[in-house]
Order: structure tokens, then C-alpha cells, then sequence
């Protein structure tokens, strides 16, 4: 159960700056949220692999790191916190009427699903490469490529596609107005593929390069 909880503050965390410095108009916004997730990830990794994040839990399920009866608990941890993460974003700054992203017609649909499916295999890739007994010691080694590559493709993609690249993160979006729902299941599609993607390739090229990361890491995972 603390895996979980841990799951849901972390997501908590992420949604609430993203919403807030998104909602505050800041120009620092992708460095910011890049940031917020290395710190969180620093946080929770040592327990609880730190995923905040349903596609990097389905990366790590399909590379043998998750229980498969933890995926949906997870998966739930992290839309409830991201979602109680948008609502106080949304008390603190009281949007109003925004503008929400939405994306119509065949041509903005592929831009949306390529922008975000790129990037969330970017993330979730980083994330499975970076997890393993060799950085146990050091869970800042793992939080700071993560959430540099998360600054990159927000910076990168950002005005495209939103810069979700995590279906929790999207819903938080959806709540607070910034995101319309009825695109919703771009950022989820998009999220998903890159996912499997994701561990697939990092299956090709950890297998031999270092077996080390191939060895379910037991106490992350399963210790409360």
C-alpha cells in the first residue's frame, strides 16, 4: 500500500507544478516541470521505482520490473494524484475560460500522436536504462536524465502537442481546461505505443550490453 500511496504523492507533485507554472504563464515552464520530475523521481525511486507515470508502468511491467497486479493500482494511484494536483492548481490560480488544446483533422491527430508518442519512448526508454542495481545507491543518477529528457521534449515539442507525454499528466490538463477531452485519447494512445516501444528497445539493447539491468530489481518493486 505505501508503493501506492508513494505513487499517488509523486503524481500529486508533478500535476501541481505543471499546472501551476503552466496556469502562471511562465516562460521556465518545460525547465520547471524537467526539474520537478528529476526531484520527485530522486524522492520516490528508491521504493517505488518513482514511475509517476502509467506508461513508464507499463515499460517496466513488460521488462519484468512490475508485478502485473500492481499495473492498475499504480495506474490508479497516478491518475487520482495528478488529478487532486489539478484541482489545487486550479483553486490557486482560477483560470477562468481557457483555450483548450484540441486536436482536429488527420493532419494535427498525427502531429499529436508522433510528438507525444516520440518523446513518452524517449522518457520511458531513459527511465528503463537507467533503473538497475547499479544506481540503487545513487537514485539521483536516475532522476536527472529522466527529467532532462522531459525538459527537452517539452521544450521540443511542447507548442505541437501540449507536452503530456503521460496519460495521468493528460487528464490533470483536462481538468484544468488546458487540454480538451475529447482529444484525450491521443495523449493515451500515443503514451501506450511509446511504451512498448519503449521496453522493446531497451530489451534489444540491454540484454547483452549489461545484464545487470535485466534483473528485476526485487527491493524496488515489491518491499514496502
Amino acid at each position: 500500500m505505501r508503493r501506492y500511496t508513494r505513487e499517488l504523492i509523486g503524481s500529486f507533485g508533478l500535476m501541481f507544478t505543471i499546472g501551476a507554472v503552466l496556469l502562471s504563464r511562465s516562460p521556465f515552464a518545460p525547465f520547471v516541470v524537467g526539474a520537478a520530475y528529476a526531484g520527485l523521481l530522486c524522492a520516490g525511486g528508491r521504493f517505488a521505482a518513482g514511475h509517476y507515470n502509467p506508461a513508464v508502468s507499463l515499460a517496466m511491467l513488460l521488462r519484468g520490473r512490475l508485478a502485473s497486479r500492481d499495473l492498475l493500482p499504480y495506474w490508479a494511484a497516478q491518475v487520482v494524484g495528478a488529478a487532486a494536483g489539478a484541482g489545487v492548481a486550479n483553486f490557486l490560480y482560477r483560470p477562468g475560460n481557457l483555450r483548450a488544446l484540441e486536436f482536429v483533422g488527420a493532419r494535427r491527430i498525427g502531429v499529436g500522436l508522433v510528438a507525444e508518442g516520440v518523446v513518452t519512448f524517449l522518457v520511458a526508454y531513459v527511465f528503463l536504462t537507467t533503473v538497475g542495481p547499479a544506481v540503487d545507491e545513487s537514485v539521483g543518477g536516475r532522476g536527472i536524465p529522466v527529467g532532462l529528457v522531459q525538459f527537452a521534449g517539452a521544450a521540443a515539442v511542447g507548442p505541437l502537442s501540449g507536452a503530456a507525454f503521460n496519460p495521468a499528466v493528460a487528464v490533470g490538463a483536462a481538468i484544468l481546461g488546458l487540454f480538451a477531452w475529447t482529444s484525450l485519447w491521443v495523449y493515451v494512445v500515443a503514451a501506450l505505443v511509446g511504451a512498448v516501444a519503449a521496453a522493446a528497445a531497451a530489451g534489444l539493447q540491454s540484454e547483452h550490453d549489461d545484464p545487470d539491468l535485466e534483473k528485476p530489481a526485487a527491493s524496488e518493486e515489491t518491499a514496502d
